[in-house]
């Protein structure tokens, strides 16, 4: 198979509704992936000047070449990139002319498919962000997603709205020192790969993967479940922060939903010195007035919920998940919300427009 065959086989492929949302793992049959980095190689026959002409004519296997190279081997010993982009097109990216040709020419494959591709600190991050969750870093994302299912419950498959939400508080359980995959979650409002947790987790009907990399998430899960224990050893990059209680919008007013726990939670109100000890995995109606300061104690670790501390300020939340997405002390009058159906509450009367 040509390239011009495969450029538009992938072209199909990153515009099917049913494709993953990432380029590096737009479907494409093994027996013709081989062929298309092979046939890449030999159009740049080694020389990096090459790369306008290659996405020119074959934008969509140029993308897919880079993108791909760091899906299967982003993160396996180091955190090098061009060196794994170089593997897969056989060029030298050393020049600063080099790389800004490939960055150039896969922006415009993103532009084309209207996705992301301005406003990153480095032109890697654009690779990066379109390769997905590499291999390597699969086990980080599995580990936080069995703590986000133990802690909240397992993924919400009945709106996708609830399930990204999920996938993106699974966040909470990844050391802040694994940058990377966290972009590629946040990006993604699919929940794609908290999707596909879900898939390999139900045992009514058999896993059948799609791509190579689904197989090898379900291997990775597999594995994990098997063996049981903690974080794996080359993630356990210091400790892991609790799973915390979270202020929720419900019909029923304003709650805490708590984590799921052995023991109880201890629940400090303001300046209230006796505790209550609530029980975990369920969502606790707070009481009005609301408290100002809601400190919490799961087993040795603890912290603190701050909510309308200031006169002026108030809190917005997404009557659709639940989650308060935005809180501000009032100083500002001019405020971005990520949410069409919202819920705003303050301790005293506002306006918004001059209405009341």
């Amino acid at each position: 198979m040509g390239c011009r065959t495969t450029d538009f086989l992938l072209s199909q492929s990153l515009r099917s509704p049913n494709s993953p949302p990432f380029i590096g793992l737009a479907p494409l049959k093994s027996k013709f992936q081989d062929g298309a980095v092979e046939k890449t190689r030999v159009f740049l026959g080694g020389s990096a000047s090459r790369l306008p002409k290659l996405f020119q004519s074959f934008p969509y296997v140029a993308a897919w070449c880079v993108t791909q190279a760091l899906s299967d081997s982003y993160g396996e010993a180091d955190h090098g990139i061009y060196r794994h982009i170089e593997d897969a097109l056989g060029i030298s990216l050393e020049t600063q002319q080099s790389r800004r040709m490939l960055f150039d020419g896969f922006c415009r494959v993103c532009d084309k498919l209207g996705l992301p591709s301005r406003g990153f600190d480095r032109m890697v991050d654009v690779y990066l962000l379109h390769a997905g969750v590499s291999i390597a870093q699969v086990p980080t994302i599995i580990e936080a997603f069995l703590r986000q299912e133990a802690a909240f419950g397992p993924p919400p498959l009945e709106s996708t709205v609830l399930l990204n939400r999920w996938e993106d508080d699974s966040l909470e359980f990844v050391h802040p020192s694994i940058i990377t995959p966290r972009r590629a979650i946040l990006w993604d409002e699919t929940a794609w790969h908290a999707n596909l947790f879900a898939r390999v987790r139900e045992t009514t009907t058999p896993f059948l993967p799609v791509i190579p990399f689904e197989e090898r998430f379900a291997e990775i899960l597999t594995q994990r479940l098997n063996s049981g224990g903690g974080a794996a050893a080359h993630i356990a990059q210091g400790p892991i922060p609790v799973p915390k209680p979270r202020l929720i919008w419900r019909d029923g007013g304003l709650s805490l939903r708590l984590p799921r726990t052995e023991g109880r939670i201890q629940l400090w109100q303001d300046q209230e010195v006796r505790p209550l000890r609530l029980r975990g995995g369920e969502d606790w109606l707070l009481p009005q007035p609301w408290s100002k300061h809601l400190r919490w104690q799961i087993g040795n670790q603890g912290g603190e919920i701050t909510f309308l501390s200031a006169s002026t300020g108030f809190a917005v939340f997404d009557r659709a998940t639940g989650y308060l997405v935005r809180d501000s002390d009032g100083t500002r009058r001019d405020l971005e919300i990520d949410a069409a159906d919202t819920v705003i509450l303050s301790r005293n009367p506002f306006s918004i427009q001059n209405e009341l």
